[in-house]
């Protein structure tokens, strides 16, 4: 699975973002993560995108190296929390 977006808000350069990039454990190891990146590379570079995001849970460090085995670097920590209803 791989879900792409595109940021025009952030930054004056459009920014592709990878927010999900999930390959089943039966299949891992065998290069299909790799073209999948690939492939989100090309259409974000097609879309006009001269920087790609990639969004990763902390806790999943395997991806962390795929990650930075694929020359990214590690920008920022990403902060969220739950908003409680009012009553």
């Amino acid at each position: 699975m791989l879900r792409l977006d595109a940021d025009t808000h952030a930054s004056p350069c459009l920014i592709g973002r990878i927010t999900v990039l999930l390959v089943d454990g039966a299949h891992r190891r065998r290069g299909i993560a790799t073209a999948m990146l690939d492939a989100a590379t090309t259409a974000l570079r097609e879309a006009g995108c001269t920087r790609i995001e990639a969004m990763s849970d902390i806790d999943i460090k395997n991806a962390h190296n795929f990650f930075r085995a694929s020359t990214f670097e590690q920008t920022s920590y990403r902060f969220a929390r739950a908003i409680d209803a009012e009553a």
